[in-house]
């Protein structure tokens, strides 16, 4: 099995021969990147709004774990942070507003130089790894 051999499964220790049991690797379950978003930017992302860190983590894990990041624009970040609230569309008003406020929170990270943003006509962003660190409560 590829996904065996690419070590994104594993077989059970106790599993039966028979039906065999496979694990998911834990790193692709995981959505919070707090750890690794701190040792970034340190003190600067600790006084970020709860939205400006959430926006920051879904980048980071796109970037972290997407095949293509050309995809990463600002209306499939606010689709993965309304989506994860909401989980359909009931009010659409709502949902423009809340995508609206999401690019806000995109252009205003990039500006503070917490993201880098692509020139294409169609912007990419990721994260900016040459942030210029401040001491973290957390450090």
């Amino acid at each position: 099995m590829d996904l065996e051999r690419w070590g994104l499964i594993y077989k059970h220790s106790e599993s039966p021969e028979l039906y065999p049991i496979y694990l998911v690797d834990r790193m692709l379950t995981k959505f919070e990147f707090i750890n690794e978003l701190r040792n970034m930017y340190g003190g600067s992302y600790d006084s970020l709004g709860d939205v400006q860190k959430n926006v920051l983590n879904v980048i980071y894990h796109l970037n972290k774990y997407s095949q293509n990041i050309r995809d990463i624009n600002a209306a499939q970040i606010g689709d993965i942070l309304y989506f994860r609230q909401h989980k359909k569309i009931t009010d659409v008003n709502a949902y423009n507003e809340f995508k609206r406020k999401i690019r806000r929170i995109i252009n205003s990270l990039t500006e503070k130089k917490y993201l880098n943003k692509s020139d294409d006509s169609r912007p990419m962003y990721t994260v900016n790894k040459a942030f210029k660190r401040t001491a973290s409560l957390f450090d």
